[in-house]
């Protein structure tokens, strides 16, 4: 099993991976690495997951749910098929002093959410879930973009086969 830990920011992804055997510690795969929070972002992301193994039915998603920038990427990765969990940012905050972790970076909190995913194991978003939550707030930011990216396609955003997670890589950092 894999646990994708995701810090999200306006602008970037920074992603944290790793490998969680049955028995003994979880064990982080490469580095922690970064990503632009676009379409284009989100599939470098998926393609980098790929590279991994890390397929959609082996691999837990965590993240915060930071303002409205985990949205888009939220309903990428669960179209695709991955197991999402979005978490209050107090939960990491206390998980954190728990383990008396002191500083905070966006490459420490990546690590930080994706622990979490591995200790905690936090409930998934279900197939509802993932868009209702986005949906209740008509004004949502993402919904605005995620009409706009497809004005014009012929698809609406509901129909959207999981297209938005195919292709590149991502920097390191």
């Amino acid at each position: 099993m894999f646990v994708l830990g995701l810090d999200v920011g306006l602008s970037d992804l920074y992603v944290r991976l790793l490998d969680v055997p049955t028995q003994g510690a979880p064990v982080g795969l490469g580095d922690v690495r970064v990503f632009c929070n676009s379409p284009e972002g989100h599939e470098e992301l998926c393609a980098w997951l790929q590279l991994y193994s890390a397929v959609p039915a082996l691999t837990a998603v965590v993240m915060e749910s930071t303002g409205v920038y985990w949205e888009r990427i939220a309903v990428c990765l669960h179209t695709a098929g991955y197991a999402v969990s979005v978490v209050n940012a107090a939960q990491i905050k206390y998980f954190a002093k728990s383990m008396l972790r002191r500083g905070k970076t966006d490459k420490m909190d990546a690590e930080l959410i994706a622990r979490y995913g591995a200790t905690m194991r936090p409930a998934r978003l279900d197939a509802h879930g993932c868009r209702s939550r986005i949906s209740a707030r008509p004004d949502s930011r993402a919904r605005r973009r995620c009409r706009a990216d497809h004005a014009g396609k012929g698809s609406a955003p509901r129909s959207r086969s999981p297209s938005c997670c195919a292709g590149g890589g991502g920097a390191v950092v």
